[in-house]
């Protein structure tokens, strides 16, 4: 014999919104190592992805800023 139970909840759903693109990028303090960036932050953003790709690499590096 084979029984089942079945709970059906609330599900919550939320819907993204479209947030605006920063503006205001800068760069500063340029080395062959490192360099410095800002941006002007976007309202309700809660992070930034930086994709950035070393001077002679092919490979794209990803961080997530908070």
């Amino acid at each position: 014999m084979y029984s089942m139970e079945l709970y059906l909840g609330w599900i919550l759903f939320t819907t993204p919104i479209q947030l605006s693109v920063p503006t205001g990028l800068t760069a500063d303090n340029l080395t062959s190592t490192t360099t410095r960036i800002g941006w002007n932050a976007v309202d309700n953003a809660q992070g930034y992805k930086i994709e950035y790709r070393p001077s002679g690499s092919d490979t794209w590096n990803e961080e997530t800023v908070e």
